[in-house]
C-alpha cells in the first residue's frame, strides 16, 4: 500500500499506535480551524452542543471552556479518537460538562431536538452522500 493511500486509510477512522500519532498531529495543525469554528459556532450559556468527529478532542474543551453552564458531546468514529478526547478532557468530563461518545452522525444515539447547536471540523469529506 502507498503511503499516502495507508495514511488516507488511517484517517477514516485513525485507529492504533499511527492513528494515537495522526491524532497529536491533528491536535496541532488544526488549531486554526477549530478557532474559527469555535468564533463561528458563538456558544451561549445554556447551550447543548454536539460535535461531530471530535478528534483528539481539543475543540470540544475550548468549546466547554469558553462559556459557563454549558453542556458539550464530542462523537467520534474512531475509538483510538474517543480515548484521545477523554484523556484531554477529563477534568470537563469529571465535572459533567463534556461527554465523548463512539457513534456516527448519521445515526446519533440522541433525540431529536437535544442540541441547540452543532459544529464539526474537517469531517464531511468523510461522510457517506
Amino acid at each position: 500500500m502507498k503511503r499516502n493511500s495507508y495514511i488516507a486509510k488511517q484517517s477514516t477512522p485513525p485507529s492504533g499506535r499511527f492513528g494515537w500519532l495522526l491524532g497529536t498531529i491533528m491536535r496541532r495543525e488544526t488549531i486554526v480551524e477549530n478557532d474559527s469554528a469555535l468564533e463561528l459556532l458563538s456558544p451561549v450559556q445554556g447551550d447543548s452542543i454536539l460535535e461531530i468527529g471530535v478528534g483528539p478532542g481539543r475543540l470540544v474543551g475550548r468549546i466547554a471552556g469558553a462559556v459557563p453552564d454549558i453542556r458539550v458531546v464530542g462523537i467520534d468514529t474512531s475509538p483510538t479518537m474517543v480515548r484521545m478526547a477523554r484523556r484531554q478532557n477529563r477534568c470537563l468530563i469529571s465535572k459533567g460538562r463534556v461527554e465523548i461518545r463512539t457513534a456516527d452522525a448519521h445515526a446519533l444515539p440522541f433525540p431529536g431536538n437535544y442540541f441547540h447547536r452543532a459544529v464539526t471540523v474537517n469531517t464531511t469529506y468523510f461522510w457517506v452522500d
